[in-house]
């Protein structure tokens, strides 16, 4: 099999001027240096990459605040609700019912920037089951709310 120059390290440059622009610069295993723009880039081949602490660098490049919808959805008993932080701040995740009675806050902190992952069991705040039906769940980071809908089913 043919080799390939492998990854040392990356790095990411971020130029402040009119809007961010997000670089990749890759150290060759010879000792010269490639840089990218990242939204030149249409792949990225993991296979590369010579450390955990590389992938771990190359996957969090987020850009904007985002709202991923629940999994599963339709649920029971649990679902999980994903979202992603350009950068670290104040994170409020809450569940409302469909009259914008607030159900549970299940996050409520300072969180790093990057993918999180949290999972709503179908309780409120007081630890029991809510009935079956239609709720929001709303993420609030950076003055923005985002929401969507999902579905509980028992």
């Amino acid at each position: 099999m043919k080799k390939i120059l492998f990854l040392f390290s990356i790095f990411f440059s971020i130029s402040f001027a009119f809007s961010q622009t997000y670089y990749l610069s890759v150290n060759l295993k010879d000792g010269t240096k490639v840089t990218y723009e990242i939204a030149e880039i249409n792949t990225i081949d993991f296979d590369k990459i010579t450390s955990v602490e590389d992938a771990e660098k190359v996957s969090h490049i987020i850009k904007s605040f985002k709202l991923l919808q629940n999994y599963p959805n339709p649920f029971n008993p649990s679902t999980t609700i994903q979202y992603e932080l350009p950068k670290q701040g104040d994170v409020k995740v809450r569940i409302f019912n469909t009259t914008g009675q607030l159900i549970k806050t299940i996050v409520n902190q300072n969180q790093p920037a990057g993918l999180h992952k949290k999972v709503w069991n179908g309780q409120n705040e007081s630890g029991h089951k809510v009935a079956s039906g239609f709720y929001i769940y709303a993420v609030e980071f950076d003055n923005t709310v985002l929401t969507k809908k999902m579905i509980l089913l028992k």
